[in-house]
C-alpha cells in the first residue's frame, strides 16, 4: 500500500496513537482528517499537525456519523483510507463495579459496534478509489487477555475477527484490509501502569512500514514475541498478562 498521496481519516485522532498517526501520515505527504469527541483536543491536534483537518464526531452517534460522511463526501471526495483507532478501556471487576452495566455498553459501543457501523458507512467512499485501505487498530489483548479489562479485551477480539471476515468480503475490490496489533502504548489510557510501554510515534512508524510492505497483520514490538509464545505455550503467555 502506498503511504503517500492518500486522503486519510483517523478516528480518535486528537491524542495518543491517533495523534501520532496523524503526524506520521502528514509528514509522509498525505491529506489527514482526524475526528473524535473532544473538540478541544481536536483543535490542538490540528494546530500541531500542519495541514491536518479536524471534524468533531462521536462515532457512537448515528447522527454524528452521517454528518461526518456528508463532510467527507463534500470536502474530501478522494478519501481512500480509514483508520479505526478510537477506543476506550475501563479496568474493573464485573462483580464489584456498581456502574458495570453502563461501562460495558460504552466499551462495546465505542470499541466495536460504532467502528463496524462507521466502516459500513464509509466503504462506498473507499471503493470509489483505485486504491484504498481499511486499517483497524486492535490489541495484543485480543489474543491474550488481561484480568482487569474483560470487556475491552473482548471488543478487541471482536474487531480482530471482524477484520479477517471483512477482508474476505472485500477480496477483489480496491480496498485492502489491515490489522494493527500494538503492545502497551504510552498514552493517557495507560497512565499509572508501571510497566514497559512503547511510544505512540514508534507505533505510527511501524504502521507506515507495515502498510508499505502490504502486511495484512502488523504486529508491533513485543507483540511478535507474545504471539509466538502463545502459539506454542499459551499457558505461559497467559501468565505474562497476569496479574493485570
Amino acid at each position: 500500500m502506498q503511504t503517500s498521496g492518500n486522503t486519510v481519516l483517523i478516528t480518535g485522532g486528537g491524542s495518543g496513537i491517533g495523534f501520532a498517526l496523524a503526524q506520521a501520515f502528514a509528514e509522509a505527504d498525505n491529506t489527514v482528517i482526524i475526528c473524535g469527541r473532544d473538540e478541544a483536543k481536536l483543535t490542538r491536534a490540528a494546530r500541531d499537525v500542519p495541514g491536518c483537518h479536524a471534524i468533531r464526531c462521536d462515532i457512537t452517534s448515528d447522527q454524528d456519523v452521517q454528518h461526518l460522511r456528508s463532510e467527507l463526501e463534500t470536502r474530501f471526495p478522494s478519501l481512500n483510507m480509514l483508520i479505526n483507532n478510537a477506543g476506550l478501556q475501563y479496568n474493573y471487576r464485573l462483580t464489584e463495579e456498581p456502574n458495570a452495566l453502563e461501562m460495558i455498553d460504552e466499551e462495546i459501543s465505542t470499541n466495536f459496534t460504532a467502528q463496524v457501523k462507521l466502516t459500513v458507512n464509509l466503504l462506498p467512499l473507499l471503493r470509489r478509489q483505485e486504491r484504498s485501505a481499511l486499517v483497524n487498530i486492535t490489541s495484543a489483548l485480543s489474543v491474550v487477555p488481561k484480568e482487569s479489562a474483560p470487556v475491552y479485551c473482548a471488543t478487541k477480539a471482536a474487531m480482530r475477527v471482524f477484520t479477517k471476515a471483512i477482508r474476505y468480503q472485500l477480496e477483489g475490490t480496491s480496498v485492502k484490509v489491515f490489522e494493527v496489533v500494538p503492545p502497551l502504548v504510552d498514552t493517557a489510557m495507560t497512565q499509572g501502569r508501571d510497566v514497559r510501554k512503547v511510544p505512540p510515534a514508534r507505533v505510527a512508524q511501524a504502521v507506515l512500514r507495515g502498510l508499505e510492505a502490504n502486511k495484512k497483520e502488523i504486529r508491533i514490538a513485543m507483540v511478535k514475541a507474545l504471539f509466538a509464545i502463545n502459539y506454542v505455550m499459551p499457558g505461559v503467555a497467559s501468565s505474562i498478562m497476569r496479574p493485570s
